[in-house]
């Protein structure tokens, strides 16, 4: 099973920048998505990652807007979305998880997954909020 300082060691590569912030915890950025910085939690048996898409305030008709994340969810391979209070201000994340005894092959997949989906999904928020600007 794997703890942040030997899962972040093992991440530093030409794909990835990772910390460990604590004993469980871990900073990832993938670097061909430099952009988009992924926290990663390890708890007992399972792993968890997430990246903020978008504060809800600033999405405009959010009510719509959820309603397109839930049609368009099962396309997305190995991520789920939720809103969640970061900072006072409660957000749009993306999420994946794992086993955290999976390989370092599995976990660099879900690392690469979330990012590439969470940029798409950023795109549909960026288009939404064009659509639905002033509404």
């Amino acid at each position: 099973m794997w703890n942040a300082k030997e899962l972040a060691q093992s991440l530093n590569s030409e794909k990835f920048q990772a910390e460990a912030i604590t004993e469980s915890s871990l900073s990832v950025v993938v670097k061909q998505h430099a952009e988009l910085p992924i926290a990663m939690v390890i708890q007992d048996q399972f792993m968890f990652a997430e990246a903020i898409l978008s504060p809800v305030a600033d999405v405009h008709n959010s009510d719509l807007l959820n309603r397109k994340l839930l049609s368009v969810t099962k396309y997305l391979s190995l991520s789920s979305f939720a809103i969640e209070k970061i900072d006072d201000q409660l957000c749009y994340v993306i999420l994946g998880e794992s086993s955290s005894s999976s390989t370092l092959e599995n976990v660099e997949l879900e690392l690469e997954t979330l990012a590439r989906n969470a940029l798409e999904v950023a795109e549909l928020i960026e288009d939404h909020n064009q659509e639905n600007e002033g509404k």
